[in-house]
């Protein structure tokens, strides 16, 4: 328990008033005692397990934290070939449409879960062939400060040949970064 001593006894030792030791005590002087580390979570998705088991855990931590969470997904833009243009015009439609409804899929499912959990939840999409960049685009805009990304802990020479967008992800961004295996 703070002892009570007049507030030049308290700027002598360098504070302008007494320690506040009480969340009530805190609320009466109108400062907070706790401040959530993170408050927007953004939680790339790709449609695999390790990705839900990651946006499950995510949600848990948001819900401890009071923070909310923002789920995003890239979806690859179907690929132009020159020969075949007329034939993609017509498939490109569809294979939008069929992405845009996969997406929406993979959105609800982790939105659901922040639901269930009392987590604020706002979702998007984006096409692009680079996710990494799509997704850093998404923390900017949504003023992201923490991301959580599942990793599928790929070994060898798939490590190599495929790339990790989680690695990709963390030198394009200036927030944390956490990979869950």
């Amino acid at each position: 328990m703070a002892m009570l001593h007049s507030r030049a006894y308290w700027r002598r030792r360098g504070r302008a008033s007494a320690p506040i030791e009480s969340e009530a005590e805190a609320r009466r002087a109108g400062t907070t005692s706790k401040k959530a580390l993170f408050t927007h979570i953004c939680i790339p998705v790709d449609g695999t397990e390790a990705s839900f088991e990651a946006a499950f855990k995510v949600v848990t931590l948001a819900a401890a934290m009071r923070a909310k969470v923002y789920v995003f997904h890239v979806l690859q833009p179907l690929s132009a070939v020159t020969y075949v243009a007329e034939l993609i015009q017509f498939m490109d439609a569809t294979y939008q449409d069929m992405a845009v409804d996969r997406a929406r899929k993979y959105l609800d499912r982790v939105c659901a879960l922040a639901r269930d959990a009392g987590v604020e939840c706002q979702s998007g999409y984006a096409f692009d062939q680079r996710p990494y960049c799509a997704i850093a685009g998404a923390i900017a805009r949504e003023g992201c400060d923490l991301v959580v990304m599942g990793t599928h802990s790929w070994e060898g020479w798939a490590r190599h040949v495929r790339g990790s967008e989680t690695v990709k992800l963390i030198q394009c961004v200036d927030v944390p970064v956490l990979a869950m295996h």
